[in-house]
């Protein structure tokens, strides 16, 4: 499992403490429960592999930059 889907599994978790398990922290679960949550990482990712317009402009305000700052100013395009 890449890093970044683990990054952003351990987010959802976090972000959703009504449907996770009582006392648990990311690392203290199970393998099962810990799968749901990387499936729907996956996916999240999965949906953000075209970008959108807005995404491509934001990439492009960015032309000699490194590819990080292009990917954060496209990241941050997406969650406007």
């Amino acid at each position: 499992m890449s890093e970044m889907v683990e990054r952003v599994a351990e987010a959802l978790y976090v972000a959703f403490p009504k449907i996770t398990v009582e006392g648990a922290d990311w690392h203290s679960l199970t393998s099962m429960h810990r799968a749901a949550w990387l499936t729907s990482a996956r996916a999240a990712i999965e949906s953000m592999r075209v970008p959108t317009d807005e995404m491509e402009y934001a990439g492009e305000d960015e032309p000699y930059a490194a590819p990080r700052n292009v990917w954060v100013a496209m990241i941050n395009e997406a969650l406007k």
